[in-house]
């Protein structure tokens, strides 16, 4: 078992050295609700917990009256300016709770719908595959089915506070890694009472720490495709400069827009094969491929070839 907290602007952790002295090895701070609020203290808890050893990620307290796009944009624009989606962190989480108080109250209508397309979104934004989802037993046992939007990448985290770590009350599913056993929890360093998670059955911190080989394609293509712009971009600029000048080549134009377009194709190519790559990581490991053979063949089959002068090189990938 690996053992952590979750924490929000109502903890007061004083003292991070301490948390992690008392076993701590991964914390899932507040960072956002709805479109509506921003933690003002997920940076120095995020920062503080880092320089601990612990492991820090995000979560997000999801609001179903505020539309599905705007909660995704509010948590990964957050996410990202504290790093927290970068690899070396822990897994981002979607918290699915009622709030009388925020007005918060989800239904059968509601809940699944939201979870799949929060998942799709931040998937889709961000390039990050592993997302843990958070409810506690009776929304787990009624009001949401991971069946319909749990895949391999995504991970349920139950809220049943029996004081008993890794005792999910005999609720079970395949992609259940997280229980929240107590939210009266006394951690050294931490003035009051928090939460206290725990991993469940065979899933270790390991497994829900964000890795640059399944968790960065989303990077990766944006950087692909920023470049891509960017060539086109200094061309167009480029061709302007020549017709002022009167010393445009329309055959060497030609030329050179052919030698373009060919190594455009094999850089969009080469991003299908990492995404492709990074999305299968999990299962080839767990199929026990040797994966230094593995990336050797790829290495020598995926190579970008071609030359780019004045306008440029393609962005390094590793």
């Amino acid at each position: 078992m690996d053992y952590g907290v979750d924490v929000s602007n109502h903890n007061a952790v004083n003292d991070w050295a301490a948390v992690r002295g008392n076993g701590i090895t991964f914390a899932s701070i507040l960072l956002t609700q709805g479109d509506y609020f921003a933690s003002p203290d997920a940076a120095a808890q995020v920062s503080a917990a880092r320089a601990a050893g612990i492991t820090p990620g995000g979560y997000h307290f999801g609001d179903p009256n505020v539309s599905v796009a705007a909660n995704v944009s509010a948590f990964v624009t957050r996410a990202t300016a504290l790093g927290v989606l970068s690899p070396g962190s822990f897994l981002p989480m979607l918290d699915v709770e009622q709030s009388s108080a925020d007005g918060i109250t989800w239904t059968a209508d509601t809940a699944d719908a939201f979870v799949r397309d929060w998942i799709a979104g931040v998937r889709a934004a961000t390039g990050v595959r592993r997302i843990a989802v958070y409810a506690n037993l009776s929304f787990w046992q009624g009001l949401l089915h991971p069946d319909a939007w749990a895949d391999g990448d995504t991970y349920l985290w139950l809220a049943l506070y029996n004081g008993s770590p890794g005792d999910t009350g005999g609720y079970t599913h395949p992609r259940l890694a997280l229980h929240q056993h107590t939210d009266q929890g006394n951690v050294p360093g931490v003035a009051g009472s928090l939460d206290r998670d725990v991993t469940v059955g065979s899933f270790t911190l390991s497994d829900l720490t964000l890795t640059p080989a399944a968790d960065t394609g989303g990077d990766l293509l944006v950087a692909l495709e920023q470049w891509k712009q960017d060539r086109i971009f200094e061309r167009i600029l480029s061709m302007s400069q020549g017709v002022a000048g009167q010393n445009f080549d329309g055959d060497q134009f030609a030329r050179e827009e052919q030698e373009r377009q060919a190594l455009a194709k094999q850089v969009t190519d080469l991003a299908t094969a990492v995404a492709d790559l990074a999305a299968k990581v999990d299962k080839i490991s767990a199929g026990g491929v040797d994966t230094a053979d593995l990336a050797a063949q790829v290495a020598a089959k995926i190579t970008v070839t071609g030359t780019v002068q004045a306008t440029g090189a393609a962005p390094v990938v590793g």
